[in-house]
């Protein structure tokens, strides 16, 4: 026992004599007539109207009060008090008075429920409180766990004290209400030792700060959980009571009663008891567990926590990790203080057994599709033992090269078979030994979803810096780091199954244990690309910034290739190991031709058993229904269905909003991301980065968005986080692909973090912004070849327009091909101006909508160009043979033209009559007037025509670029580019952007 108010309290205590509340419940009226009598003579006890005192009868929560208050001589009262006590109550000033000392505190709603009876706990804790008792011991009761947390060191002090000591069955009942005769007797027990004290306390003393519990805990409720009629802390909002310190000395508690075993262990959970204590003052917010300082671990957050509440206090399910499991727990309160509680025993997990393989023996379907042609996958029924199946792969002669003692999946090797003896021996075992194997799997290879695409920004490296990270613009993630407040993610592990990583890089540096690479360096790329997208490092002057900024410490990456490929079995294998590892979000990027039932079937299994994650897989890049080639295929699971519920399945887009040109299609793609030209970690060297496109790289920025949701409520379950990430989608995409049937063509959403991490919040988000996108070109160009590159386009505020629109401006320079995209626009009206050197500027109307994309093309008319003076011209071409210049006029049949060639690359233009003339030039390319045996209608090369215009001083005034396809190898083209006006030996030249004629050699 510690006395930290009054060292009189000890004399006191000494001087009181046990009284068992068993005994008195077994008594008679009389026998408590000794203590009625001196509470009686002290006015403490005063009866009823009749002169009854009513031994029997349970005593209200305001009778005990104004005991206490008569008992201890407090009169000093406060100017608040309780919502509930009317101040024309008989214990209005009781209440008073207690709130101003802090013995009573009120529920969560500040009432006191005067005339709810009171329980045994609630007078333990109120008279530990007022005498000042601590305790670093649980009490010595069998039913301890009944006892509130809140109150359970009060309980055991009163114990330790010999105030109360228990029924005969050992039980204390703390949650029963309390009768009057044993109510009185402890407080008349009191009366007669208070003689032996100096003091017992002072009228001005404050109880809100003298902890129940030891240095190590504190106590602030009266009343157990979900109580409507006992004491709890004042919400946190609330004022503290007048004169109350602000909280109590002492930070919260945690005690784990559940024993953990050592050494090494196969089940992978512990179901565990305990008990949590906040400081005075406060409530519990939070209580998680870290393994070997990893991510925080939630198995409980009440509604004070801010986030959405979780868990049951008393009782959690902890799950043991793989190597040495090294296990602290910690629980915060309201008043920011936490307490924590060390395992002393460290189980190590061992969930998989592993043999040496045989060399994989790949061979193809009848359909072309390669498989593993010497291994099976099995999962069996729950409880079949791994002798049973050794019995029943021995008819196959077949054996275990890895098993889960977790997921009931076997892989084992078996002599090679072709695909359809693989298929017989599948319906061989389903069929004979139903009763140990649920299903067989053929190891079918898979494929990575990344690859070079066409769209136009594959090739764009203008700006690698400027725009390298467009995605992240593109989904709001910098605004859902500001939303945040932080651009660190509160602990949440993140997983990807892939081709391995460069852990050691510079923007990545993540634990080796951490990884598991195989001996094959050649796939590395894949994974460590898709690593650097979701979880580079911030801040450190150093390549880019991943989506997530997290502790390197809760990245985990699993090489599923083996060899050169990659097959099912490892991604798989892959998938369990990031469960085990306390991933919560498993990206997986790579598909299938064929599907397992056993991925779906271990996702089931290991949700059943408390595990809570959710899959990120890419949609693919075939132009195909996106269902046909998915790890997870669960387009066709009902909504309900748990395993729905936890995957995501991830298409692209490119910077100009529009789908990635050969991404999958179908409904079973939930959202869509940033997928092409996409800037990430690479895996030659630690410094090396590299663009990649593909749904590949839209999944990590989905798993990324899906991390920051997790980190800012961790008390969501895996189908919240999923579900918000669905609904944040704020661009709307319409798929008008001319490959993808008209049936499937349908709208999607892309991903917008700022919306989720705001929703996740419970703030409404801010969808108010659409995005402007389109080319500008030449009049008279071809469309596809012939757009304006490096124009300027601004985007400001339309003073014509002031009730749509907002204050907002941007400026976006279009790429070779004349594209151009401009996003994060505030819906309304807006003045457009395009510029470009050469050309005329344009000025027109945008309007923009709430998640659309405004679709501008314009045509720009080219500038005309006014030299006083001859002119030079200049052309360059590559594999030129000849070329000749000429000029005529448009009006005058017989007009005075003096001009000449230079030389084959060179033509001057001395002076021209006055009129309007054109220009034209005709070269041989050189080709071979016969086609070539190999030649095909894909032989097609490009080039560009780049003419330059000179004054005679030789000041260079612009140049004018042409791209030129060969489409057949034996023609000469006509290029006609300009129009000449002559005044008085003053030249306008205007290029008329005509495009370019063939003519036959």
């Amino acid at each position: 026992m510690k006395n930290k108010i009054f060292a009189t309290i000890v004399i006191i205590m000494m001087a009181i004599q046990a009284l068992p509340l068993h005994i008195l419940a077994d008594f008679q009226v009389h026998w408590a007539e000794g203590s009625i009598e001196l509470l009686q003579e002290s006015n403490i006890v005063l009866g009823d109207e009749n002169g009854n005192i009513n031994l029997d009868n349970f005593i209200t929560r305001a009778e005990f009060t104004a005991i206490v208050n008569r008992t201890f001589e407090f009169n000093e009262t406060s100017d608040n008090n309780f919502i509930d006590v009317s101040p024309n109550s008989w214990y209005y000033r009781d209440f008073s008075i207690a709130k101003n000392l802090g013995f009573i505190m009120g529920d969560e709603n500040g009432m006191a429920n005067p005339e709810s009876n009171i329980r045994r706990v609630e007078v333990a804790l109120i008279l530990a409180r007022v005498l000042g008792l601590e305790s670093e011991q649980l009490p010595n009761f069998t039913d301890n766990n009944e006892i509130p947390s809140w109150g359970i060191f009060a309980v055991s002090a009163m114990q330790e004290n010999g105030l109360i000591s228990g029924y005969q069955d050992g039980s204390f009942r703390s949650l029963s209400d309390i009768t009057r005769a044993e109510a009185f007797t402890i407080i008349a027990n009191i009366i007669r030792s208070r003689e032996e004290a100096i003091e017992i306390v002072s009228t001005t003393s404050n109880f809100a700060n003298v902890n129940t519990s030891s240095n190590n805990a504190g106590n602030s409720n009266d009343n157990s959980d979900n109580s409507q009629d006992g004491e709890t802390t004042p919400p946190i909002n609330s004022p503290a009571p007048p004169n109350l310190p602000p909280s109590g000395g002492n930070n919260p508690i945690i005690i784990v009663h559940t024993e953990f075993p050592s050494g090494e262990v196969t089940q992978s959970y512990i179901d565990i008891e305990y008990t949590a204590t906040p400081s005075q003052g406060a409530v519990i917010t939070e209580i998680f567990y870290r393994t070997n300082d990893g991510a925080e671990d939630f198995i409980y957050l009440s509604e004070a926590s801010g986030f959405t509440p979780m868990g049951e206090l008393g009782r959690a399910r902890v799950f043991i990790r793989p190597d040495e499991n090294n296990i602290v727990f910690t629980v915060r309160d309201s008043a920011g203080r936490e307490g924590h509680f060390t395992v002393e025993a460290t189980p190590t997990l061992s969930w998989f057994v592993e043999y040496e393989e045989d060399p994989r023996v790949i061979k193809a379907d009848p359909e072309g599709y390669e498989f593993v042609a010497n291994n099976l996958s099995i999962m069996v029924h729950e409880g079949v033992t791994r002798e049973q199946v050794e019995e029943v792969i021995a008819n196959i002669n077949g054996r275990i090269v890895w098993m889960s003692v977790i997921s009931n999946n076997y892989d084992i090797n078996l002599p090679p078979h072709e695909y359809e003896d693989l298929r017989a021996i599948i319906e061989y075992l389903e069929t004979e030994f139903s009763d140990v194997i649920r299903h067989v799997s053929i190891n079918w290879l898979a494929f990575l979803d990344n690859q070079p695409t066409n769209d136009p920004w594959w090739n764009d490296r203008r700006f690698p810096f400027r725009s390298s990270q467009w995605g992240l613009s593109a989904i709001r993630v910098p605004e859902a780091w500001d939303f945040l407040q932080t651009q660190e993610t509160r602990d949440v592990r993140i997983g990807i199954v892939d081709g391995g990583i460069r852990y050691t890089h510079e923007d990545l540096q993540i634990p080796s244990r951490n990884v598991v690479n195989s001996t094959i360096l050649e796939h590395r790329d894949h994974g460590t690309h898709v690593m650097g997208i979701i979880g580079a490092i911030h801040n450190n002057d150093l390549g880019l910034s991943g989506v997530v900024n997290i502790s390197r410490s809760n990245l985990f990456s699993y090489d599923a290739f083996r060899g050169s490929t990659l097959d099912l079995t490892q991604i798989r294998r892959g998938f369990e190991w990031n469960i085990i590892q306390g991933a919560k979000i498993i990206n997986i990027s790579a598909g299938a031709r064929h599907s397992r039932l056993d991925f779906l079937e271990a996702m089931e299994l290991y949700l059943n058993r408390g595990y809570d994650f959710i899959v990120v897989q890419s949609a693919g890049h075939t132009v195909s229904n996106a269902n046909d080639s998915r790890i997870f295929q669960t387009q066709n699971l009902p909504e309900t269905d748990q395993r729905r519920q936890r995957v995501l399945t991830v298409s692209a887009t490119n910077r100009r909003g529009n789908l990635m040109s050969e991404s999958n299609f179908g409904l079973i793609i939930d959202i869509l991301a940033p997928g092409v030209d996409i800037y990430s970690t690479g895996d030659e060297y630690d410094d090396h980065y590299f663009f990649d496109s593909g749904t590949s790289m839209a999944a990590p920025h989905v798993a990324g968005v899906a991390a920051l949701v997790w980190s800012a409520n961790r008390g969501f379950t895996g189908a919240q986080v999923r579900d918000i990430v669905r609904v944040s989608g704020g661009l709307i995409v319409f798929d008008e692909r001319s490959p993808v049937p008209e049936n499937h063509r349908r709208a999607y959403f892309q991903v917008d973090a700022l919306s989720a991490v705001q929703i996740a919040r419970n703030v409404n988000p801010e969808r108010t912004t659409g995005q402007i996108a389109g080319k500008i070109l030449q009049v008279g160009a071809n469309v596809l070849d012939q757009g304006i590159e490096n124009a300027r386009i601004t985007i400001q505020s339309n003073m014509y327009f002031p009730e749509t629109t907002v204050e907002f401006f941007a400026e976006e320079f279009s790429d070779e091909y004349g594209y151009f995209f401009i996003q994060n626009i505030p819906a309304g009206a807006y003045s457009l101006e395009i510029a470009a050197n050469g050309f005329a500027t344009m000025r027109t109307t945008v309007f923009v909508e709430v998640g659309a994309t405004s679709r501008i093309e314009e045509l720009l008319e080219p500038a005309p160009i006014v030299i006083d003076g001859s002119f030079r011209i200049e052309f360059e071409v590559s594999n030129l043979q000849s070329a000749t210049m000429g000029i005529w006029s448009n009006s005058d049949p017989n007009p005075n033209i003096n001009a000449m060639q230079g030389s084959n690359t060179t033509f001057f233009v001395n002076s021209l009559s006055d009129g309007e003339f054109s220009f034209s030039l005709t070269f041989d390319t050189g080709r071979q007037s016969v086609l070539p045996p190999n030649w095909t209608p894909d032989d097609f090369t490009e080039f560009y025509v780049h003419l330059r215009i000179f004054t005679a001083e030789n000041e260079l005034v612009t140049t004018i670029s042409q791209l030129v396809t060969w489409a057949t190898p034996y023609y000469t083209w006509d290029w006609l580019p300009l129009d000449i006006e002559a005044t008085n030996e003053i030249y306008t030249i205007t290029p008329t952007g005509r495009p370019v004629t063939e003519t036959p050699m």
